[in-house]
């Protein structure tokens, strides 16, 4: 799955997820409007990793209520997975992953301060005209130097 900003034809983020998933996304039009983003930094080899994730509503992922009518024999079973749904805040959200983020050590603004950090990192992602390096282009740009 891949996460674009605007119409920027580079990927803010990529990751991997099922079929099924994509497809109900897809179907229910999640990002059709514009939905909040927020990225959860921890200070790990070989830098800062990070991840960025979507906040989708939590109604998005509640099944909607049958509009079939009950057979009139079904109030005589027990129904075990039949619970009465609970009310969610109306300002609830899911978070939805959208990829993984890592800065390298050696490319760190602020080394003392994951908080700047994290943000400069997200506010890089959200302003960038060109697309982020990968980490597997940085990987190779280390293994071969400036070759």
């Amino acid at each position: 799955m891949g996460t674009f900003l605007k119409s920027n034809k580079n990927p803010l983020a990529r990751s991997a997820a099922p079929p099924d998933s994509l497809s109900d996304l897809k179907a229910r039009d999640a990002f059709a409007d514009p939905v909040r983003l927020a990225l959860a930094a921890v200070e790990e080899e070989p830098g800062l990793q990070c991840r960025l994730f979507a906040l989708l509503p939590a109604g998005y992922f509640q099944e909607p209520e049958s509009e079939e009518p009950e057979e009139p024999w079904a109030a005589s079973v027990p129904r075990f997975e039949d619970r009465e749904r609970q009310e969610l805040p109306k300002n609830a959200v899911v978070p939805l992953l959208l990829g993984h983020i890592v800065r390298f050590e050696r490319d760190r603004k602020h080394p003392d301060n994951l908080a700047m950090e994290a943000g400069d990192v997200l506010q890089s992602l959200i302003s960038k005209e060109s697309a982020t390096t990968e980490v597997v282009d940085k990987l190779l740009e280390d293994l071969l130097g400036d070759a």
